[in-house]
């Protein structure tokens, strides 16, 4: 029976991709098997090349029994693919990581039912307060939520997680040693207490770029379906898409404006056959069909301002969230932004308060001539109530 070590030194093999390690398993045995293997053996293994081969003629485990001291120093845990703990959802797609090094609570990666929230790092407003408010409904609902903890999308469905009181699974693209990125440092350290972080690559492991397109197979792998609340049409968001539907597991997206590329990814997700997401209830009852007995009823949820988001980087609240796509004004703003018995100012505020706006949708929504809500705009800049953006786009500050 194999052991840690060499479950470690398999995985760790220069040029063994998870893909070969499966077929090696399942035609040779664990991998204390594949270690004794003749050359003689290894060549009768489809798919291997004499590379191939050739790696795994290096029998040292010095790199193996180094890892695992490190992990030991870092209060890091190893599963293999023969553990119980492994999630069972990830160990049944065609290359699971033979190896997951994780750091906190190992139960987290039993729970059912999990749904990965992925997206663009660069968010717009509706973006972040659709993941925002879908992620922290799911999450009430019973539903874990999983990610990849890069900026943008996956750290915006991390923060509504944890503030709805319930634990997060965060998929490395490097060793869980190295907070990448570094802005990310409060996920990094809270994500743990409550829920889990795992990667495929031991301690020391650089986040280069190649590694994340692979670490996005882990993030659908482990999850029942993935949610996308946007997406452009060269997002790598749809990458996961893409293995999510490779592994037979459901595809939800968030329609967005047809000229706005912020969205134009979902959409086209939606037009090939992902669920489209008006609202919690369009996750939650395809969900329910499979996990009966474990979702609940979802909560109302005030999204909170990038402002009051503790979560939220520094550089993200300078920058206001990127707005290319303002929300219509509700009917039921735009019936108060028409009683002139409350200051023009207020009523601006209001009415930016639930969503960025256009500054012909301001005039358009009061009853003031044009001047004057131009003067109040200016005003409100001045005082540092409100920002312009590009596209005369207006936010509340």
């Amino acid at each position: 029976m194999a052991g840690t070590l060499h479950w470690i030194w398999l995985a760790t093999l220069p040029g063994i991709s998870a893909r070969k390690a499966a077929r090696l398993l399942d035609e040779i045995g664990d991998p204390l098997e594949i270690y004794n293997a003749s050359e003689a053996r290894l060549s009768a293994v489809s798919e291997l090349t004499k590379a191939d081969i050739a790696a795994l003629g290096d029998k040292s485990l010095q790199r193996a029994d180094k890892i695992i001291h490190d992990t030991v120093r870092l209060g890091q845990q190893v599963i293999t693919l023969a553990d119980a703990a492994y999630p069972e959802l990830l160990r049944a797609i065609d290359d699971p990581p033979i190896v997951l090094y994780c750091r906190g609570k190992l139960q987290t990666l039993a729970a059912r039912p999990a749904v990965a929230v992925v997206g663009p790092r660069e968010q717009t407003h509706y973006g972040y307060r659709v993941t925002k408010t879908l992620a922290y409904q799911m999450a009430r609902a019973g539903v874990t939520i999983v990610s990849g903890m890069a900026r943008g999308t996956d750290a915006a469905a991390h923060a509504a997680a944890l503030e709805a009181g319930m634990p997060t699974i965060a998929v490395f693209g490097c060793g869980l040693d190295i907070c990448y990125p570094h802005e990310n440092a409060a996920l990094y350290e809270d994500i743990p207490k409550t829920g889990v972080i795992i990667s495929e690559y031991p301690p020391g492991t650089p986040p280069i770029g190649s590694n994340f397109p692979a670490r996005n197979r882990i993030v659908s792998g482990i999850s029942c379906a993935v949610l996308l609340p946007e997406a452009p049409k060269k997002s790598g968001s749809l990458i996961t898409a893409a293995c999510a539907a490779d592994q037979g597991r459901e595809v939800f997206a968030v329609p967005g404006n047809i000229d706005t590329d912020s969205s134009a990814g979902t959409n086209a997700l939606i037009r090939d056959g992902a669920h489209p997401v008006t609202g919690i209830d369009d996750i939650l009852s395809v969900l329910a069909d499979q996990y009966p007995a474990r979702i609940r009823e979802p909560e109302q949820a005030e999204t909170l301002a990038v402002e009051d988001d503790r979560y939220a980087t520094t550089a993200v609240k300078k920058q206001r969230v990127r707005v290319d796509d303002p929300v219509p004004i509700a009917p039921a703003a735009a019936e108060k932004a028409a009683d002139d018995s409350l200051p023009l100012e207020t009523r601006l505020c209001a009415l930016l308060a639930a969503s960025p706006q256009h500054a012909d949708s301001l005039i358009a929504a009061v009853p003031e001539p044009a001047g004057e809500v131009t003067a109040a705009l200016t005003m409100l800049e001045l005082e540092g109530r409100v920002e312009q953006q590009p596209g005369k786009i207006f936010v509340l500050i």
